[in-house]
């Protein structure tokens, strides 16, 4: 719990500089997000439990529908669609990062 906390501070801090020095932040942070998500998704998947990927995309549904809200429609679009290509992708390489980590991992039984 200690590593972690410290090491998450050091990547939020880092995280927090970058996005106050560029204004907008450029894609990134989307780079940073994406490989999290991969991530998550592949540990969710080799763990058992694929709904808390339908968790992630309800918070990212939610996130991206209060954006677009404070942009307007006209420009998103696009966006939206390069947004949707993207997860799309990322829950696919999700998918076969657990395919493979699962494929190297010995077999439990369990009760």
């Amino acid at each position: 719990m200690f590593v972690g906390h410290y090491i998450l501070q050091l990547v939020m801090v880092e995280l927090w500089r970058y996005a106050t020095e560029h204004d907008p932040p450029t894609r990134s942070l989307s780079s940073v997000l994406g490989i999290v998500e991969r991530g998550l998704y592949t540990v969710a998947l080799v763990v058992g439990g694929p709904q808390w990927i339908g968790v992630w995309l309800a918070i990212k549904v939610i996130a991206r529908w209060q954006r677009s809200e404070r942009e307007g429609v006209s420009a998103t679009r696009a966006i939206d669609n390069i947004w949707l290509i993207g997860t799309g992708l990322s829950v696919l390489f999700g998918f076969l990062g657990a395919c493979l980590a699962l494929w190297g991992l010995p077999v439990l039984a369990l009760p």
